[in-house]
């Protein structure tokens, strides 16, 4: 290699090293189960997750060790190596930062990661007022869609809906009374009016001509406690609809954090009740997630696209993952969510079938596990 061929092979190399240790990456280094050291979580797991939920991952369970579930893409966890389907062994936070003992495929590996990048940190004030302000140009326009409706809330008061919501400093529960408060405030004025407000754990309290006053009381008051049945609800609030002839459609808003552990199935309420329906244009239902718990994401999946396959005669579910949700708010999270195209293919092969009975069984173990926790 001549003089001048050096020369540009060590610029390339170093300018490769510089992009390398950018401090939106972080490298895995093996270790030997016996030669690992590692640091125990200082806090609660809800700790952890908040700050991995930053650094881009979730996380099966809220103990450990969980399995990551998802590794999303321009993270500081995507930059570091981490994968989907790595176990997550131990974990502890620092300022800013945080180190965690991960297991793939026997081996393990230690990497540490930065939760909120400086740049993010010196922006999140301008995020949130360009937030605020995409909201206000899509409000007439979200508006106009959501008043052909009669709305439904439907909101989750089970005991986890107390827990810290990931990526910010307030629970579940707080972030939908202060989403609910702003949405009810602009349905009295640019919407249809007051609406239908129910919150549900094992028993459900059902408001209807609900005010904007009415609904932050309701919450202000309400502890969130005990288990999810969400059917019962449900179920009653539909049969109740399609009693009478209504001028408007019904649109139904569900938040939730996770799979039901009481009632009927929830996608059998659903299905009985498309079957009653003259039109796909009578009823829909939104299913928006809150929280980053993998089976209440598989059982909205399931909703949203498969219901169809399963012998409802239309698809009147559409679904919305929380990190959209948080992002976007209630009323530009739910737009989003009804204009996501729906699925009609009514046609099966072994190969659909197969992939559904996998599901099934998901479903199936998920609310087993679900229901023994409760008791």
């Amino acid at each position: 290699m001549n003089t001048q061929s050096k020369i540009h092979f060590q610029l390339f190399l170093a300018i490769l090293l510089s992009l390398w240790g950018s401090d939106y990456s972080a490298n895995l280094t093996a270790a030997a189960a016996e030669k690992t050291t590692t640091t125990k979580l200082h806090g609660g797991i809800s700790t952890l997750a908040g700050a991995m939920s930053g650094a881009g991952i979730s996380i099966e369970a809220s103990t450990l060790p969980t399995t990551i579930t998802r590794v999303r893409m321009g993270t500081p966890a995507a930059y570091a190596g981490v994968c989907q389907g790595d176990k997550l062994i131990q974990g502890a936070i620092g300022t800013n930062s945080m180190q965690l003992l991960i297991d793939r495929g026997g081996k393990r590996y230690s990497v540490n990661l930065r939760y909120t990048p400086d740049d993010l940190v010196v922006t999140a004030a301008k995020k949130k007022e360009q937030m605020k302000l995409a909201a206000a140009l899509s409000k007439d326009a979200d508006w106009k869609t959501l008043k052909q409706y009669d709305i439904a809330l439907l909101i989750d008061a089970s005991g986890s809906m107390d827990s810290q919501l990931e990526g910010t400093s307030e629970s579940k529960w707080q972030w939908c009374r202060d989403q609910i408060y702003s949405f009810a405030q602009e349905a009295q004025t640019l919407g249809s009016g007051p609406f239908d407000f129910c919150t549900f754990n094992t028993s459900e309290q059902l408001k209807q001509n609900c005010t904007a006053a009415e609904a932050r009381t309701i919450m202000t008051m309400l502890q969130p406690e005990n288990g999810t049945d969400l059917s019962t609800p449900l179920e009653r609030l539909l049969s109740a609809r399609l009693q009478k002839a209504h001028n408007r459609p019904y649109l139904v808003v569900i938040v939730s954090d996770g799979m039901p552990n009481g009632g009927a199935p929830v996608e059998q309420v659903v299905i009985n009740t498309a079957r009653k329906l003259k039109s796909d244009k009578d009823l829909r239902i939104l299913f928006l997630q809150i929280g980053n718990d993998s089976s209440g994401q598989i059982l909205a999946d399931y909703l949203d696209n498969d219901l169809v396959m399963e012998g409802a005669p239309f698809d009147i579910v559409s679904s919305i993952e929380s990190n959209d949700l948080v992002e976007l708010g209630l009323r530009r999270g739910l737009v989003a969510a009804m204009n996501k195209s729906g699925s009609s293919f009514k046609q099966s092969n072994p190969q659909i079938e197969a992939e559904l009975a996998k599901v099934r069984a998901e479903l199936a173990r998920l609310r087993a596990q679900n229901a023994n926790q409760a008791k």
